[in-house]
């Protein structure tokens, strides 16, 4: 399996584990087009956030580390094994969820806050960020403004002045770090938050339609059958929580 993570490839083995940090632009793919077995476990920081004190101390020191945007652990090398079997045991809890089961899940985390802790290693500032790659300080600002306006009327002129530069240099940099025009990202967010709507609430299309930004259901619809080959109705139908 490929991943990418700030436009960085790292290759997969059957075996292996990784950590991405947060804030940083990730996803798999398998250049041959193959299905691919692996378990994915997204973990919000405000899980680990409810005794402030070692959050600020032990868990903000790794989210704000320029210097670790991902691990890779491979069969063998120091930490995997605990690594491996504290993932999976979230996974599992994730997957019962019994009582109560997110405490258990913050017990099984902190286990690894320590190993991610050590390779953090020094804090990198948003101005070394500039200074070792302004083109990916730039995404990064594209990313954050996509994020927190995705359910406004955005257009491309807006994402590319956000990060202060040409709509030109706004697709160019898009494309080279995640193989993507900004537009088309900017749909993809918003099904993706779609989805988890259509999954958590009973909201009506149209509703969570307008919610994410999309002025048309009818442009909705025709974007969610083309990504999910389905319609948000029968998405909703399959993926009800």
């Amino acid at each position: 399996m490929n991943y990418s993570i700030d436009g960085e490839r790292i290759l997969l083995g059957k075996g292996d584990c990784l950590f991405v940090n947060a804030k940083h632009l990730h996803y798999g793919y398998d250049s041959r087009r193959q299905e691919c077995l692996f378990t994915c476990t997204l973990i919000h920081p405000s899980l680990l956030s409810s005794n402030a004190k070692i959050f600020q101390e032990f868990v903000e020191p790794i989210i704000r580390c320029e210097a670790l945007p991902y691990l890779h652990l491979k069969e063998g090398s120091a930490g995997y094994d605990l690594f491996v079997k504290t993932l999976d045991q979230v996974w599992m809890l994730k997957q019962y969820q019994q009582d109560a089961y997110q405490m258990n899940a913050i017990g099984y985390l902190m286990q690894i806050i320590p190993m991610l802790l050590k390779r953090a290693g020094e804090l990198d500032s948003s101005e070394n960020l500039i200074k070792k790659d302004p083109k990916l300080y730039s995404q990064k600002q594209m990313v954050a403004y996509i994020s927190q306006n995705y359910a406004s009327d955005i257009s491309l002129e807006d994402i590319a002045s956000s990060a202060n530069v040409s709509v030109s240099t706004c697709c160019r940099i898009f494309k080279a770090y995640i193989h993507q025009s900004p537009v088309e990202f900017l749909n993809a967010y918003r099904l993706r938050v779609s989805c988890n709507l259509l999954e958590d609430t009973d909201k009506s299309i149209t509703e969570i339609a307008t919610l994410c930004g999309f002025n048309h259901i009818s442009y909705f619809s025709e974007i969610f059958l083309k990504n999910y080959q389905c319609t948000p109705t029968q998405y909703r139908k399959m993926n009800r929580r």
